[in-house]
């Protein structure tokens, strides 16, 4: 078997098949894929993820040690320490970019007006909207995140109501 396609971004799931977080020999790979709906609750529109450990070291870093432990293996404890939801607020986005790239320490928006219809608006938050919709929170996080230190304005998003299983 050779190589796979590397992943590509889609505008619309809909246009998408499967996405792969990384090659097929990683040791620990996230996988996406749409489905018509769940084959557990029949919803409409789901999106499957899963969690692909490569060997022996990605397997006993899951928990995993024995068949006895794949038995008794808690799925919903397993996704709730990996599946992390994450929100950014675009004025604060763009007004983080703002900053690093003026030198700035400003903690209010940029508000501005147009000369010609005197439209006032707010470029922070048009920035950031832009940096957003450049691709998925995760690239915005791998692009941008250690030279404009996102994770100050990150806010997390609880996991628990996008597990199933028990509450």
């Amino acid at each position: 078997m050779g190589d796979r396609r590397p992943s590509e971004r889609v505008h619309e799931i809909e246009d998408g098949e499967t996405r792969y977080d990384g090659p097929r020999w990683a040791p620990n790979l996230l996988v996406l894929y749409k489905d018509d709906c769940s084959r557990i609750t029949g919803e409409p529109y789901c999106l499957h993820v899963e969690w692909k450990a490569n060997g022996v070291r990605a397997v006993r870093g899951t928990g995993i040690h024995s068949p006895a432990d794949l038995a008794n293996f808690d799925h919903r404890t397993f996704w709730q320490e990996r599946l992390r939801l994450v929100d950014v607020d675009p004025e604060r986005l763009g007004r983080l970019i703002r900053n690093r790239h003026d030198g700035g320490k400003s903690r209010t928006g940029d508000i501005q007006t147009r000369k010609w219809d005197r439209l006032r608006w707010n470029a922070d938050e048009y920035y950031g909207r832009a940096a957003v919709a450049c691709g998925s929170m995760q690239e915005l996080l791998d692009k941008y995140g250690a030279k404009y230190r996102i994770h100050r304005i990150v806010t997390s998003i609880p996991n628990g109501d996008w597990l199933l299983g028990r509450d």
